[in-house]
């Protein structure tokens, strides 16, 4: 029986060379052929660092491909590929030992079937996180260098424009003059709108009144979406804009579960400071008016038993933009429209939170398992469970394709090896051909890999389940409002709040957890919200 491989090639950085990844594979395919094994599944992640694995697709299809038995070997060049975190390198390796299938490092000579890989792979998994912590540390010391120095350490700065400083006697790798640091330099056109947006925070404009002119004016933002309050305010923070550059504020960890990086205040001794009058956009009174602006509007204000978080708390979307339903004016309403304005979304509908509550907290009681409701429940189930089984149907047979078309494609690049290209013109044709229908296979596959969110089979129980769930939420409302919440959200994923067919309400879609949407209309929403700018 023939040895099914796999390949799985990485390389971390941006500024890394792709054929880093054509490097590798060959590697890999030189240790296959030399065993008999024969490749079948290729997976690849350029420019993303072995330290996480969640935003790594190449992996994780990987990783879905060998929990679906369509590989008995993966190949990597070394374990440093597969990943830098020691835990996750760990996990990965039981899962694979587990289902019976094999790892091997082209390079480093790993096997996960040898005697002793546990201990190999243990080293081997410190000294990646050893490597991610003196990658780190040198970064670091290269940033605070050019913080002192004075140079630009991070992303680009509204307001200011980035200047390259070349070494002329150093080459990069396409022949011209290094690039060994940036440097910032005010930008004339943007400078304008900086100082725009101090004079009328000065005058008393807020964030959101600021952020909506510019928008609707059409004027350029610094990220795709327009400005929004956030983004007002981190401007009348910045204190560059003062001619004084601060750097290491904050330190970032990585959430173990999430891996998101989280950002850590450091102590004030750590951070450096420059004064950097060259970069000054804002002159000295114009800032400490704003300064005493804004401390004006952020003196606390008593709340008297007010709960900041309600029942649907993190549930209402909005069905125009996509973005949340939170507080706006002591309604719920789209934060995006009410941060950026009807250029970002028109729906400025609102609505109190008790009337939302009352409305979606009935239905969720009494209406959500009517027999209609049910019969709902029962189709959307069957339609999704159907979809599933066709898209694997579908992919199973692109996947038996795309390995035709790559033996196809090894025979013909063995034969232009032997032959000479000039000998056989039309096997450049050929190449091109198998290439473009693999590529054009590999976009269907693609699409019909898309991850369909857990579809629950429709169990006898089911409904009970969900019926017993909401029979201890009356209590949970009476006495813990986490514990309501999460029962809520036991039971529905998501509300999506859009204005119905005229514009005047707010009509609601609710996803259940089973995938079966029921729909709420008439849900009033009082007045169409009138903005000042």
């Amino acid at each position: 029986m023939t040895t099914r491989a796999a390949i799985y090639a990485r390389y971390s950085s941006d500024q890394q060379r792709e054929t880093s990844i054509e490097d590798q594979s060959r590697n890999c395919l030189r240790l296959a052929e030399g065993q008999g094994w024969k490749v079948e599944q290729r997976y690849e992640d350029k420019a993303i660092s072995g330290g996480i694995a969640k935003g790594r697709p190449g992996y994780q299809q990987m990783l879905r491909d060998a929990e679906a038995g369509l590989f008995d070997v993966l190949i990597v060049d070394d374990l440093s590929r597969l990943s830098r975190d020691d835990i996750e390198l760990k996990k990965t390796l039981r899962r694979f030992v587990f289902k019976g299938l094999r790892i091997v490092g082209a390079s480093d000579g790993f096997d996960s079937a040898a005697k002793g890989y546990k201990l190999q792979a243990g080293l081997r998994g410190i000294m990646n996180e050893a490597y991610l912590d003196d990658l780190r540390d040198k970064t670091r010391r290269g940033l605070e260098g050019r913080a002192i120095a004075g140079y630009s350490t991070g992303s680009r700065l509204f307001g200011y424009r980035p200047i390259a400083i070349e070494d002329a006697t150093r080459k990069d790798a396409y022949g011209r003059p290094l690039i060994v640091s940036v440097r910032r330099e005010i930008d004339p056109e943007q400078a304008q709108i900086v100082g725009r947006i101090f004079a009328l925070a000065s005058e008393g404009w807020t964030c959101r009144q600021i952020a909506l002119t510019l928008n609707n004016e059409g004027i350029a933002s610094p990220r795709a979406k327009g400005w929004s309050t956030a983004g007002i305010r981190a401007t009348l923070t910045n204190e560059t804009y003062h001619g004084e550059v601060t750097w290491n504020r904050r330190s970032f960890l990585k959430n173990p579960d999430t891996e998101k990086r989280n950002p850590k205040p450091n102590e004030r001794s750590a951070w450096i400071v420059r004064e950097a009058p060259e970069l000054r956009i804002v002159s000295d009174d114009l800032w400490q008016q704003v300064r005493e602006q804004m401390a004006e509007r952020s003196t606390p204000r008593k709340h008297k038993g007010r709960i900041t978080r309600h029942l649907f708390s993190g549930m209402l979307v909005c069905g125009c933009c996509g973005g949340s339903f939170s507080t706006v004016d002591h309604r719920l309403g789209c934060r995006t429209n009410a941060d950026r304005g009807p250029a970002a979304c028109k729906n400025n509908l609102k609505i109190k939170r008790e009337v939302l509550e009352d409305r979606l907290l009935t239905v969720l009681q009494h209406d959500l398992f009517t027999p209609d409701a049910i019969v709902r429940f029962k189709r959307e189930v069957a339609r999704q469970l159907r979809e599933r089984t066709k898209r694997k149907t579908d992919a199973a047979e692109i996947k038996t394709r795309i390995a035709g078309l790559d033996k196809q494609i090894t025979r013909i690049v063995e034969a232009i090896a032997t032959r000479g290209l000039s000998k056989s013109p039309s096997l450049a044709d050929q190449l091109i051909k198998a290439e473009a229908d693999k590529q054009a296979l590999e976009r269907q596959l693609a699409e019909t890999e898309i991850p369909i969110d857990n579809v629950v089979a429709l169990l006898p129980n089911a409904i009970g389940h969900y019926r017993r769930l909401l029979a201890r939420l009356p209590r949970a409302l009476d006495h813990d409002l986490i514990r309501a919440q999460n029962l809520i959200r036991g039971v529905v994923s998501e509300i999506t709040l859009r204005p119905n067919g005229d514009g005047t309400e707010l009509e609601a879609i609710m996803r259940g957890r089973y995938h079966g949407l029921i729909e709420l209309g008439g849900i009033k929403g009082n007045e169409k919200s009138r903005e000042r700018s």
